[in-house]
């Protein structure tokens, strides 16, 4: 069985001869730089965490802050849904309502609470 003709190429080209050393008289390329992944790691090596890159506005500073922050807007984003689906009809309103369904699951996991009728506050159970 013969080599393919790749494999010749390689050969021929110094790229791998026997335990893929290159032939005699080709300089290898330079060894790149160790990724700092792996740099980093080690015996007394402790990576440094990168600097925020701005100051985040008052009340999103906390975990808590953002949480709230998050919870208010995809609650707004539940009461448009919640309008759209009560003023459309047809393959609108069903695309709102999967919208309103969505809004609703990601209020969950920003520390919501589950809603008999998500978007509308007068039948809200708070």
């Amino acid at each position: 069985m013969g080599l393919r003709p790749a494999r010749l190429a390689d050969l021929a080209d110094g790229r791998g001869g026997p335990l893929h050393r290159p032939a005699r008289g080709v300089r290898r390329p330079p060894r790149a730089p160790r990724h700092p992944h792996r740099r980093d790691r080690g015996p007394g090596r402790h990576p440094q965490p990168a600097a925020p890159a701005y100051t985040p506005p008052p009340g999103l500073d906390t975990t808590d802050g953002r949480y709230a922050a998050a919870l208010a807007l995809e609650q707004a984003c539940a009461e448009t849904y919640a309008a759209l689906v009560g003023e459309t009809t047809g393959e609108r309103r069903v695309e709102a309502i999967g919208l309103l369904d969505d809004a609703a699951v990601r209020a969950l996991s920003f520390r919501g609470t589950p809603e008999t009728f998500p978007g509308a506050d007068e039948y809200a159970d708070r």
